[in-house]
């Protein structure tokens, strides 16, 4: 989950046309936080110690709820889950279409048409 929500904070701050000094500088209420722990934690490299405060610093530098940062990560990792389920059994339940490539072989191989 931290990939996904590292990935969501990251382009919602770049979209905002936001630097991440930005964020870590001190909200009203809020302590602050150094700019390296925005860089690991968008980099990948750590997951924050408080990472509901890190949230909420984000939410509040980009005016939005951080309910809304959260329900787009667990999104991304639904479609990359949904992405992995389908490869495992060859339907792509992403994007509806099916992958028949082993059936048509064997039907193929048995000598009969496709589409039947």
């Amino acid at each position: 989950m931290a990939k996904y929500l590292a990935r969501v904070v990251s382009e919602a701050r770049e979209a905002a046309g936001r630097k991440p000094f930005h964020i870590a500088a001190a909200q009203p209420g809020e302590p602050s936080v150094d700019p390296s722990t925005i860089y690991r934690f968008e980099h990948e490299e750590r997951w924050p110690r408080n990472p509901d405060l890190l949230i909420n610093l984000y939410a509040a530098d980009l005016d939005i709820e951080p309910l809304e940062l959260w329900s787009r990560a667990l999104e991304l990792w639904r479609e990359d889950e949904a992405r992995a389920l389908s490869a495992e059994d060859g339907v792509d339940r992403f994007s509806g279409e099916l992958e028949l490539e082993e059936e048509a072989r064997g039907r193929r191989r048995a000598g009969q048409p496709r589409g039947e």
